[in-house]
């Protein structure tokens, strides 16, 4: 193909003069790529407002109005994923079903894609106590007995004390230890010598245990919390027999 004059002159027309390049001014030096990489983690979790593990539910149901504290789950169903979340009050065992579903609706918000979320109350393990105490030979016995009833239970020791097993003295899975409670009561006034006979998780075992053969340790798992209401009303939710003798 021939080009003529006319060619020519119409292509030096469509052709953008030359530009000369100018040095660049005022720029830095570009980031070293190990310093980015060791920044970049810390930076995309920090403030994260997504739910992506379950510790981010955890932190998230955590900073609802008056939730005590809170711990999640994770089950994969095949299809979906499953996060079941349980929160506690501050200072009541059992969250009212308006907090339920304030709870379920923020972490719903700000969930992963996919995964589907559950909250409930702590799934609660009743305990049950039989213990033996020695009391000082000029106490009352029934002050003894409505004493370590006090502190082994899910209320007040005094106006500013709360109980071994106030809502606030719990936490999910826990490990209980009968060492605690021996602790506990043998610091109240007028105990001399106290001796756990049986301990353990309700519904009681049919067969007796003696000391040496319970357990040393009662473990909860992680949406698990123990109660021990020691009410009357409620033996379902953990109570205590306590028998008082005097020292000789």
């Amino acid at each position: 193909m021939r080009f003529g004059a006319s060619d020519r002159a119409a292509a030096e027309l469509l052709t953008p003069p030359s530009v000369a390049t100018l040095p660049a001014a005022g720029g830095t030096d570009p980031e070293d790529i190990e310093a980015a990489k060791r920044a970049a983690p810390g930076s995309v979790a920090a403030n994260q407002p997504r739910a992506l593990v379950p510790s981010d539910y955890v932190r998230l149901a955590e900073q609802l109005p008056i939730v005590a504290r809170a711990a999640a789950d994770l089950r994969v169903t095949g299809s979906h994923r499953l996060i079941t979340v349980a929160i506690q009050p501050i200072n009541s065992a059992d969250p009212p079903s308006w907090l339920q579903r304030d709870a379920h609706r923020s972490l719903h918000r700000v969930r992963r894609m996919g995964d589907q979320i559950r909250v409930r109350p702590p799934n609660y393990q009743p305990l049950y106590l039989d213990l033996t105490v020695t009391a000082a030979r000029t106490a009352e016995p029934e002050t003894v007995r409505r004493r370590v009833n006090n502190l082994l239970s899910a209320g007040w020791v005094d106006s500013y004390t709360p109980a071994l097993f106030h809502p606030s003295q719990l936490r999910f899975g826990q490990t209980l230890r009968p060492s605690a409670v021996v602790a506990a009561v043998q610091g109240l006034p007028d105990v001399e010598d106290i001796v756990l006979n049986a301990w353990g998780f309700l519904p009681r075992p049919t067969r007796p245990q003696s000391p040496t053969a319970g357990p040393d340790r009662l473990r909860l798992g992680s949406l698990e919390m123990p109660r021990l209401d020691n009410d009357p009303v409620h033996p379902e939710r953990g109570y205590v027999t306590v028998t008082v003798r005097s020292s000789s």
